[in-house]
C-alpha cells in the first residue's frame, strides 16, 4: 500500500503545475482521426509441445483519436477480435512538461509492454512481458517529460481488461527513463520500472506465458497455476533501448517477488534481448513520450530482420511452473506504411515444469497486417 500512496502523492503534487498553465493558453482547433489495423495469423508447429494450428484474426482494432484543443487529447479503441472488449478509452491533458492521463490504457512499465501491437518486431511480445505485463487497466497516470528524463507514476483503480474481473485488486506502477540522446536514427534509453499489486480477495494470483506464438486459443507453456496465501506481488524491470542508424536493440531484466503467508516467499526472474536490422536505408521512429520504437520512418518499402532470445523461469520453492527459453527469428516487409508481412520462426524449449508439458516446439508463424490512420 505504501507504494500506491507514493504514486497518489505524485499525482496530486503535479496539479499546481497544471493550474498555472491553463490561464492564457493558446487554443487550437479540435481534430479527429479514425483508424484501424487488422492482423491475420497462420500458425504451424512440430515437436513434443502441442499447439493449436489454425488461421485466424489475431487482432482487429478500430479506433478514434484526436485533440479537443492544445491541451486535451483522447482515444477510444475497440478490439473486434474479442467482441465487447474495449482496449483504449482515455482522455489526456498536456501542459508544458506534464501529462495527466485518465481512463483505460496500458500503464507505463517497459519498452515492450508499451509498444503498440502495430509496431511489434515479432508476432507476440516476449516471455517476460507475457508473464508479468500489467496489460490494459483502468488507470490514472502522471508523466513528467524533461529533455533527458521521463518519469511516470500510475495508480490502477479496481478492474482489469475483462468485465468479469471488474473488482480486481489495487495496483500501481512507476517508470523512470534516462535518455541521454534521442535524435532520428540515434537513441539511447535506460530505464527502471516497478509494478506493485495486491492479490485478489481470495489472496491468490498466478503467472503464465505463451511461446511467443499465439493460436486462437493460446497454449500456456509455463504456468504457476494459482498461488495461494499471497500478501502482494512486486515486479521490477530494468531496460535498455538503443538505436544507431539501421540497427536497434532492446534488452530487459525482470525480477518478481511474491511473499506468502505460512509459506516460503517466491522469487522469479526473466530476461529478454531483441535485435533489429533494417535492410534498406531507413531508421525506426522513436516515441519519447512512451519510450518505445515505432515503425520504419520512410513512406515506401522497408525490410527488417530481427532476432530475439528470451527466458522466463517460473520455478521457486514449491511452485514449479517451468522454465522456458525461446529463440525467435523474424523477417518483416513494410509497404507504403499500410501493409506489413511477417514470417516468424520460434524454437521454444520448456523444462522443469510440474504443471505443463516439458519439451520443445519448432514453430512457423506467418502474419499479414493492414492498417489505416
Amino acid at each position: 500500500m505504501k507504494r500506491i500512496f507514493i504514486s497518489i502523492a505524485l499525482l496530486i503534487a503535479c496539479q499546481a503545475g497544471f493550474a498555472l498553465d491553463i490561464v492564457g493558453s493558446k487554443e487550437s482547433p479540435p481534430s479527429i482521426k479514425l483508424g484501424s489495423f487488422v492482423q491475420f495469423y497462420n500458425l504451424g508447429s512440430n515437436g513434443s509441445i502441442k499447439l493449436n494450428h489454425q488461421s485466424y484474426f489475431r487482432r482487429a482494432r478500430f479506433y478514434l483519436e484526436g485533440q479537443l484543443n492544445h491541451h486535451w487529447s483522447y482515444k477510444a479503441e475497440y478490439g473486434a477480435e474479442k467482441p465487447g472488449e474495449i482496449k483504449n478509452l482515455w482522455i489526456s491533458y498536456k501542459s508544458k512538461h506534464n501529462i495527466l492521463k485518465m481512463g483505460q490504457f496500458k500503464p507505463a512499465w517497459n519498452a515492450i509492454q508499451n509498444q503498440s501491437s502495430r509496431y511489434l518486431w515479432f508476432a507476440e511480445r516476449n516471455l517476460p512481458t507475457n508473464a508479468y505485463s500489467p496489460g490494459f487497466r483502468r488507470t490514472i497516470s502522471y508523466s513528467l517529460l524533461l529533455s533527458q528524463w521521463n518519469l511516470t507514476a500510475t495508480v490502477f483503480v479496481p478492474g482489469t481488461q475483462t468485465q468479469s474481473q471488474i473488482e480486481g485488486p489495487w495496483a500501481s506502477t512507476q517508470r523512470v527513463l534516462y535518455v541521454p540522446w534521442h535524435v532520428p536514427g540515434e537513441v539511447l534509453q535506460l530505464g527502471l520500472s516497478n509494478w506493485y499489486q495486491e492479490p485478489s480477495r481470495e489472496k491468490t494470483l498466478g503467472y503464465r506465458s505463451i511461446p511467443e506464438a499465439s493460436g486462437f486459443a493460446p497454449v500456456n507453456t509455463i504456468n504457476t497455476s494459482t498461488i495461494q496465501n499471497v500478501n502482494y506481488s512486486e515486479t521490477l524491470n530494468a531496460e535498455a533501448l538503443y538505436e544507431y542508424k539501421r540497427f536497434a536493440g532492446i534488452g530487459t531484466l525482470t525480477y518478481n517477488f511474491t511473499p506468502r503467508d505460512h509459506a516460503s516467499n517466491l522469487q522469479f526472474s526473466s530476461w529478454a534481448l531483441e535485435l533489429s536490422y533494417l535492410l534498406n536505408d531507413t531508421v525506426l521512429d522513436y516515441n519519447f513520450d512512451k519510450g518505445v520504437f515505432r515503425s520504419p520512418n520512410n513512406k515506401g518499402r522497408a525490410w527488417q530482420l530481427a532476432l530475439r532470445l528470451s527466458d522466463a523461469n517460473l520455478n521457486s520453492h514449491d511452485i514449479r511452473g517451468g522454465r522456458e527459453l525461446d529463440t525467435t527469428i523474424a523477417l518483416n516487409a513494410y509497404f507504403v506504411n499500410h501493409i506489413k508481412l511477417g514470417v516468424n520462426y520460434i524454437y521454444a524449449n520448456v523444462s522443469h515444469s510440474d504443471v505443463t508439458s516439458n519439451g520443445h516446439a519448432n514453430i512457423i508463424l506467418t502474419s499479414f497486417q493492414v492498417s489505416f490512420g
